[in-house]
């Protein structure tokens, strides 16, 4: 679920939850995996990336085709995202309708160029619905490690810059 070469996210990897409808790491994993990426950077300050990522059409699918049709977007919308990560970046559920990126060895500029690509990406094409194309749009809000994170203010930082996002009307990535 993790592949990376630091042994201790390698440990972190083999042990990882999965969450069912998406088939990402879990929200457990994923603070695990804040935390052990954090444990890292107090070694080794190579900065990294938390984007908190939701996808604005889902309340227009939900209301117009079902909750099963919310679970196709978010599984399609999720592998698509996991694909263009690198190989040491992570993606996972961290709530009902949002996800939770660990992007690794980046700074700001680049953590908004991966976040516009994730975008771009997931946008090209609608998923397949019975003979329809259900729309994918995502906001997403980012942020860069601090020397004095916790997972918690990590994920409060960029689920704010995701509010900025949602605000400008979705469809849109704020990096702070």
């Amino acid at each position: 679920v993790f592949p990376t070469a630091d042994p201790r996210l390698r440990k972190l990897s083999e042990a990882a939850s999965v969450d069912e409808t998406t088939g990402l790491p879990d929200r457990e994993s994923m603070e695990a995996r804040l935390r052990a990426c954090l444990e890292s950077y107090a070694g080794s300050p190579v900065p990294f990336g938390v984007v908190a990522i939701t996808i604005d059409t889902l309340e227009l699918v939900r209301h117009r085709d079902g909750r099963n049709a919310v679970n196709a977007v978010l599984l399609a919308t999720g592998q698509t995202l996991a694909s263009t990560l690198g190989p040491n970046d992570t993606i996972g559920r961290w709530s009902e309708e949002r996800l939770l990126a660990v992007v690794t060895g980046c700074t700001a500029p680049a953590l908004l160029r991966a976040a516009n690509m994730m975008k771009r990406l997931a946008g090209l094409e609608g998923v397949p619905w019975w003979g329809d194309r259900l729309p994918v749009s995502l906001s997403m809000g980012g942020t860069i490690v601090q020397p004095d994170d916790t997972p918690e203010s990590l994920v409060l930082r960029a689920e704010a810059a995701l509010e900025r996002s949602v605000q400008q009307l979705g469809d849109y990535v704020v990096v702070v």
